[in-house]
């Protein structure tokens, strides 16, 4: 498994290459020599959520974004893959990225009545978003006051990337999300499965595990059983037997904490990505 880091990644890749074994890499930029993208293209999450609020009956898009690279590139994903489909978006607006306060991003909003709006921002930032956009009245919230914002209230509803998302989150900000569809590379307070894991990582080193702990622990699962079926087929620990592990691995699939891990015949993670969307207390994956 690679480090994220572009130099330790680039000299293990490298080393990786010479022995001819695969390489799990946990970087989400692409990089020199064969390897297995656990990560896909940041865009694709922009994309998948584009899809799920049209399935959904938006017809009224519009962004909110972080004014840096990350942000525009985000926004534009999910403009692009919204009006491919007919959608119209009707305010595509940034903010600092060391913005605390969205009031008066959260005001147009309210003026352009949009029926989904999209946020490629982490947990942290995502919760004071959502709070802002549901105290104007843009999206809905649950509780003590819900409903009561007057005739502008508009109820759209929020799509985000919510890295980082986890039970903290829903604790804290729960009411504003609620309905809010997420797609964090991680969440860990999604099935039985991921608490379980999740627990184990608190007792171990007492904080969540985040997106780079649940990838490696996919990794390391996946690599267990390409081992396994490479050994109930005979083969050692040669270069052929090596050889072989890297073709059972690219074509494999293993029930990751991060979704199905498959991978593409250029090694690019295959599948959807993972969505969830925020009910009551809890989080759903979504189909």
């Amino acid at each position: 498994v690679l480090s994220p880091d572009r130099a330790e990644a680039a000299a293990a890749a490298a080393r990786a290459e010479a022995l001819g074994v695969p390489a799990f890499d946990l970087s989400p930029d692409d990089g020199p020599g064969p390897r297995l993208r656990l990560i896909r293209p940041a865009v694709a999450r922009a994309a998948a959520l584009a899809g799920q609020a049209l399935q959904a009956g938006a017809r009224r898009l519009a962004t909110l974004s972080p004014d840096t690279p990350y942000g525009r590139r985000m926004a534009e994903a999910f403009v692009a893959a919204a009006q491919a489909r007919g959608a119209q978006v009707v305010a595509q607006l940034h903010y600092d990225e060391k913005a605390t306060t969205f009031i008066a991003p959260a005001r147009q909003l309210a003026e352009a009545r949009p029926d989904a709006v999209f946020v490629p921002a982490a947990a942290g930032q995502l919760e004071l978003v959502a709070a802002q956009l549901a105290a104007t009245g843009v999206t809905a919230s649950a509780g003590p006051g819900a409903g009561r914002r007057g005739p502008r209230a508009i109820g759209a509803r929020l799509y985000a990337t919510a890295d980082g998302a986890g039970p903290r989150m829903l604790a804290r900000s729960g009411r504003y999300l609620q309905g809010a569809v997420l797609a964090p590379v991680f969440f860990g307070g999604g099935d039985e499965r991921a608490q379980a894991v999740a627990e184990r990582y608190r007792q171990a080193y007492g904080d969540e595990p985040g997106a780079a702990d649940a990838l490696a622990h996919d990794a390391a699962a996946a690599a267990r059983q390409g081992i396994e079926q490479l050994a109930e087929g005979g083969a050692d620990g040669d270069g052929e037997g090596r050889r072989r592990l890297s073709r059972l691995l690219a074509a494999g699939r293993t029930d990751g904490l991060t979704g199905p891990v498959a991978f593409d015949e250029a090694g690019q993670r295959a599948g959807a990505p993972a969505l969830f969307v925020v009910e009551g207390d809890r989080v759903r994956a979504l189909p």
